[in-house]
């Protein structure tokens, strides 16, 4: 089990009775940071339910399991959350329940009134079972970047034979030497026709 915390680990907009969208935790970045992770997970998308996965993220916008949370106008609440997860893992499961069985006294102590909303306490933890994504996607990255290495080898190679110059002589002072002297005896050679 991996153990989610809501300071750390989570970026959470939702609403409440009389204010509207708002993050209460926007994990370890600046609001202006976790708006564009959010803007970008979630692209304008207004559907509910939604789950998205990705490399380090799981995201679900889900509705408020207690009915009796709605907003001035009765829609219901919503709330999009975005948990963030180490590389190579994805859920296993469906968070939703656990998350908001975690945050559900905090939420309804700032339902009502914004004012009441307070820093979300430092322990505030829920677990979610991961499992290890399938490494496939990996591996064909890394070929693609071992082939590309081989690839600027080879040419370099051939840049070398085709100048004639081995990777001694091109290190030393004397190649240098030896090209600019060449280059000298053909200008004099045009030169003295």
């Amino acid at each position: 089990m991996y153990q989610v915390n809501i300071c750390k680990n989570v970026i959470w907009l939702t609403r409440g009775k009389k204010w509207g969208f708002r993050f209460l935790s926007t994990g370890p970045f600046p609001e202006s940071e976790a708006q564009r992770i959010y803007s970008h997970i979630f692209e304008s998308t207004s559907s509910i339910p939604l789950s998205k996965s990705g490399c380090g993220y799981s995201a679900r916008r889900f509705f408020d399991n207690d009915p009796s949370l709605t907003d001035e106008s009765g829609r219901q609440i919503s709330h999009d959350v975005i948990i963030l997860l180490p590389r190579g893992v994805q859920t296993e499961e469906n968070w939703q329940d656990r998350f908001l069985r975690c945050v559900h006294k905090f939420y309804v102590n700032c339902f009502n009134d914004m004012e009441n909303v307070i820093d979300i306490p430092a322990e505030m933890n829920f677990y979610i079972k991961l499992k290890q994504i399938d490494n496939e996607g990996r591996k064909y990255e890394l070929m693609w970047w071992g082939m590309a290495f081989l690839i600027a080898i080879c040419i370099i190679v051939v840049w070398f034979m085709m100048h004639k110059v081995t990777a001694t002589k091109f290190l030393t002072d004397d190649y240098a030497t030896e090209v600019i002297d060449n280059r000298v005896e053909s200008v004099k050679l045009e030169n003295s026709y």
